[in-house]
């Protein structure tokens, strides 16, 4: 039993079953997930996959005006291909959500999506939403053990929030799908160099495989910033990572041909993530630097006017406060499991698994032991949970991203404190 638990074929049987549980449950009721108000504005504006296709960059249409300034394109261009391959076309789409007009009014105008655009349109996301955790579950399986990977995939499928917000037809699902693929990206980067750096004298074509992977996670990167413009900060990680890699990662290659790769490498790598994010966004093809600094400029006006808007959503300046009410939010009430006082426990068992991910991250980094992912994970989604919480609003959906990087600690967490316990046995049985 034991040499079949660590087979090769049992390893993948187990994560193609994980994937069919994933999209098993992902893919059924999508159509009783609760309505998002925000919805209708990212549906309306799928339209814009037709003027892509149609339109010209210096159309009126990617001028400058709402819709061009307040999110990048990628998530609307993914809601059309979804409701396409239903049957709907531009004209057959709902008008935008007025938020300080009652829902009879808004169903009235016709702001609600029909229910078969609405189920169509969440396809895109839904499927995204399986595959993005099916990848984290193989991150952790592989980081951290079997048990963790376990325990993510049950907090997953059996948490609500997760279930809500990953299918609604809005940004946030593909921005964590694009940047669960720049991790993984990263993660095959990262094995790649250790190879390369394991030759007795690593020359410099060694090195283009791991460049050209982490060129990979950089066009990922670059389209998680296209779905969402915070999705640009998981660049940051991703030039952290290659330059910390190149330079540290012990092995036969020379400290010049090292310095050459990283800068090279870091470089490259945000190049390509800034290429791709301008190329999916015509607003942007005028001037780029500038027009990129509008559109993170009006998302800084227009959560101001949110501020002032919804006060009873927005978080306490008290430090003390701001931080019980965040932690709460993240650790008990979308969190699995969120009975009353999981907070707690979810906590505990994150920090154990945070102290473990930044152990086996340095530890990768400085000896290439145990395996890269833990520095994926953390170099990529770190900047993305960091700049979830710098806002003021406390608004569920903006938690995603630390919920997720929590859950994911909270597994290698159990499977250390499992691991441990094994062992303790083990040399109890041993002595006895």
């Amino acid at each position: 039993m034991p040499s079949l638990l660590h087979s090769h074929r049992f390893a993948l049987a187990e994560a193609l079953l994980a994937l069919l549980i994933l999209s098993a449950v992902f893919l059924t009721g999508i159509d009783k997930v609760s309505y998002g108000e925000d919805e209708s504005h990212w549906i309306h504006t799928s339209s814009y996959l037709e003027i892509l296709l149609t339109h010209k960059p210096d159309s009126p249409l990617w001028g400058e005006h709402y819709w061009t300034l307040t999110q990048p394109p990628m998530a609307r261009y993914l809601i059309g291909l979804g409701r396409l391959a239903g049957g709907y076309k531009p004209e057959d789409l709902n008008t935008p959500w007025q938020f300080d007009q009652d829902y009879e009014t808004n169903v009235a105008q016709g702001n609600l999506p029909e229910s078969g655009l609405l189920w169509w349109s969440r396809l895109p996301m839904s499927a995204l939403a399986a595959l993005a955790c099916w990848l984290i579950f193989l991150m952790l399986r592989a980081v951290a053990g079997r048990i963790a990977g376990y325990y993510f995939l049950l907090a997953v499928l059996s948490n609500a929030y997760f279930l809500t917000h990953l299918r609604r037809a809005m940004s946030e699902t593909p921005l964590l799908f694009f940047t669960i693929l720049a991790t993984a990206a990263c993660w095959k980067a990262l094995r790649e160099l250790h190879k390369a750096y394991q030759q007795e004298a690593t020359i410099a074509k060694n090195l283009r495989k791991p460049v050209t992977w982490f060129l990979v996670a950089g066009v990922c990167c670059g389209l998680a910033g296209a779905c969402k413009i915070n999705g640009l900060f998981s660049a940051s990680g991703l030039f952290a990572l290659v330059m910390l890699s190149f330079l540290l990662l012990p092995g036969g290659a020379d400290r010049g041909l090292r310095q050459t790769f990283a800068i090279r490498g870091a470089i490259l790598s945000v190049f390509a993530a800034l290429l791709v994010f301008i190329a999916l966004n015509p607003y942007l093809y005028s001037n780029p630097l500038v027009n990129t600094a509008r559109m993170f400029k009006f998302r800084v006006q227009e959560m101001s006017i949110q501020v002032a808007g919804f006060p009873e959503n927005v978080l306490p300046n008290s430090p003390l406060q701001r931080l019980d009410i965040i932690s709460q939010r993240i650790f008990e009430d979308y969190a699995w499991p969120n009975f009353s006082g999981a907070r707690w426990l979810n906590l505990t068992l994150a920090a154990v698994g945070l102290g473990n991910l930044l152990w086996r991250a340095w530890r990768w980094l400085r000896s290439g032991e145990n395996d890269p992912s833990a520095a994926a994970l953390l170099a990529l989604l770190a900047p993305l949970a960091t700049a979830a919480l710098a806002t003021p609003l406390d608004w569920d959906r903006y938690y995603l991203f630390p919920v997720v990087l929590a859950a994911c600690c909270g597994a290698v967490g159990l499977g250390t404190v499992a691991k441990r316990l094994r062992k303790a046995e083990s040399t109890k049985n041993r002595l006895a």
